[in-house]
């Protein structure tokens, strides 16, 4: 059988190797394209030059450019730069929040320092806020919904069964059912302020991140990858599924 090997560092190279060919040694016939109307070849023993350099294998696929691959490191890599893109967004948009609240904080010392403060003006009174939570309290939660809050929970605790297996190494401990409460608790008061009586998918998306964020347990793993709780919330929300 004829395989194909392409190694990258220093440079990327192609070899070539016949399994039933008999080499002394352990060798790879290394054949060079560039210039020229014939083709070089030259045999590379691996047990002298190896101390010297550093080959990564990137892909390995039997026949000659057109058979299966039986490796391809490019696929895992495609996989890791969409997650850590996704990532890196996530941060720029909370940096983008960080940056509003200090210009708030500067307009707050700059009251104080001036001893000019803005009048507080009450917005509701607290008849008005019982009454609201008399009404919060009636907001409709279909079953459906109950365990898609509860599968949210649990995919912390064992994410190796919602198909998480990355985040398996990353959490140390996972939301405990006071969460699952405070989920519930908190998707009615927002679909309230939505104007439905009623709860949604959507309204447990859209408070998830605030409800979970400061109750799940991060490994050395995950801060060392500069992973926090909003991103492993986030591929939660992305796996489980949604009624």
């Amino acid at each position: 059988m004829h395989r194909r090997f392409i190694m990258s560092q220093p440079a990327q190279e192609e070899y070539e190797f016949d399994d039933d060919s008999t080499v002394s040694g352990a060798s790879l016939t290394s054949t060079s394209t560039t210039g020229g109307a014939g083709k070089a070849k030259q045999s590379v023993k691996l047990v002298e030059l190896g101390p010297r350099m550093r080959l990564t294998l990137m892909l390995v696929e039997t026949g000659l450019f057109q058979g299966d691959f039986i490796f391809n490191k490019q696929t895992k890599d495609e996989e890791k730069d969409v997650m850590n893109q996704r990532r890196r967004e996530k941060k720029v948009e909370k940096q983008e929040v960080i940056e509003a609240k200090k210009e708030e904080e500067k307009q707050i010392i700059r009251q104080n320092i001036r001893g000019v403060l803005e009048p507080v003006r009450p917005v509701l009174d607290p008849k008005e806020i019982l009454e609201v939570q008399k009404i919060v309290e009636k907001i409709y939660i279909d079953e459906k919904i109950e365990n898609y809050i509860v599968d949210i929970v649990f995919a912390t605790r064992v994410p190796a069964k919602f198909g998480l297996n990355d985040l398996q190494s990353l959490i140390s401990f996972g939301a405990s059912p006071r969460a699952s409460i405070s989920l519930a608790l908190a998707s009615r008061a927002y679909a309230f302020l939505q104007g439905r009586g009623y709860v949604i998918p959507e309204d447990v998306r859209a408070v998830c991140h605030d409800v979970l964020r400061h109750r799940i347990g991060l490994t050395y793993e995950a801060e060392a990858s500069n992973i926090g709780s909003d991103d492993i919330i986030t591929d939660i929300l992305d796996k489980v599924a949604v009624p």
